[in-house]
């Protein structure tokens, strides 16, 4: 009858052994869980920050350009100027 005992207690034993293995694997589920959703939104701001680095490199293109053609303008006027001296180029 003994055997049988200690055959139950190495059954409960090991039942509660279970238990807690399941409970921390419930645990490590959840925190892998959190640790995916926190790279997605990684992933989601990086995604974001590489778009608007696009944006920023777009628009920094077209100001070049327009400083460009701005300068360009604006050497055009200085040449119409020197071959007609009377004409005002800032509205002066």
């Amino acid at each position: 009858m003994q055997a049988y005992y200690a055959v139950q207690e190495q059954l409960h034993e090991r039942g509660q052994t279970i238990h807690d293995l399941e409970r921390r694997m419930g645990e490590k589920d959840r925190e892998l869980h959190a640790i995916k959703l926190d790279n997605e939104a990684a992933w989601a701001k990086e995604d974001l920050l590489r778009e608007q680095n696009k944006e920023l490199a777009t628009f920094r293109r077209e100001h070049d350009h327009s400083e460009a053609e701005r300068a360009q303008h604006i050497q055009q006027l200085h040449d119409l100027q020197e071959h007609f001296p009377y004409l005002m180029i800032h509205g002066r």
